[in-house]
């Protein structure tokens, strides 16, 4: 809630790599109600993906997460020859 990056392994008990193939699932799971690459969707269509993951780390893995807890979607590219970094926060805990 503070802005502050949460570490995973001591947080949710699990990798970050690990995490992002749970989020990464559910966009997947999505392709059947949102046509192209995620990459082309609006922050709104992949929030349904954020928030599915973070309720499946309250439901089934047990995780209570503070109020204000976000899920962030970091991409980075290479753009005109320079690491270029976007982020969009997909979840967020009420």
């Amino acid at each position: 809630a503070d802005g502050e990056e949460l570490p995973t392994m001591p947080t949710i008990r699990m990798y970050a790599s690990d995490l992002k193939k749970r989020y990464g699932d559910g966009l997947k799971d999505l392709k059947k109600k949102y046509k192209g690459s995620h990459f082309d969707w609006s922050t709104e269509q992949k929030t349904e993906a954020g928030d599915a993951t973070l309720a499946w780390l309250r439901d089934e893995r047990k995780i209570e997460l503070p109020p204000g807890t976000e899920l962030v979607d970091v991409r980075i590219y290479l753009r005109d020859g320079k690491l270029v970094e976007e982020a969009e926060t997909v979840g967020k805990v009420d």
